[in-house]
């Protein structure tokens, strides 16, 4: 990673006095192609708590408007999802699980582990209901999936947790 750059995004992402979204201002501007992008991915594994999580949410939204910049992340977004040494990134992850093509057996993998973060009542609520946005996303892209997921919605309308229970009527899955 470039010096500067570095320098330059960790600047933008820990300024104090500024809001969240002028801070994400300043990091899109930053993030001109792919490899700025990739310098701003390694934030995600920095040992400062706050600049991961201003990290995470600036990756959020470059790769929601370019998520092709996630093809070379691919593998490490995986281990990720799969271990458990990310647990402050698990929203980030569900969101940017749905953003990248994954072969079938990593498909199957990366549905059971959101599927499994849903349906933990100790997980974590913005936790579980990204992952459930996630695998509805996932279900729209494949037709086995779809069904696997109406299982699972009927069976969390029997969990009583609310922030699902939203989710699912804004998916209009409940009525």
């Amino acid at each position: 990673m470039d010096i500067q750059t570095r320098t330059d995004f960790t600047r933008a992402l820990m300024t104090r006095d500024r809001k969240s979204v002028a801070r994400n201002r300043e990091v899109k501007k930053l993030v001109f192609d792919e490899d700025s992008f990739d310098q701003l991915f390694m934030l995600l594994f920095h040992h400062q708590a706050s600049l991961v999580t201003r990290s995470a949410e600036a990756v959020d939204k470059i790769s929601k408007q370019n998520p092709g910049y996630l093809i070379p992340h691919k593998q490490q977004i995986f281990a990720m999802l799969k271990s458990g040494d990310y647990h402050a990134l698990k929203s980030l992850l569900a969101k940017l699980s749905v953003r990248i093509i994954w072969d079938a057996e990593e498909l199957d993998e990366v549905w059971r582990i959101l599927v499994y973060w849903t349906m933990n009542p100790n997980e974590n609520k913005n936790i579980r209901v990204n992952a459930l946005q996630a695998l509805f996303d996932l279900a729209q892209k494949d037709d086995a999936l779809q069904v696997s997921f109406e299982d699972l919605a009927e069976t969390l309308k029997f969990q009583h947790a609310p922030s699902l229970e939203a989710r699912l009527k804004k998916l209009k899955i409940l009525a």
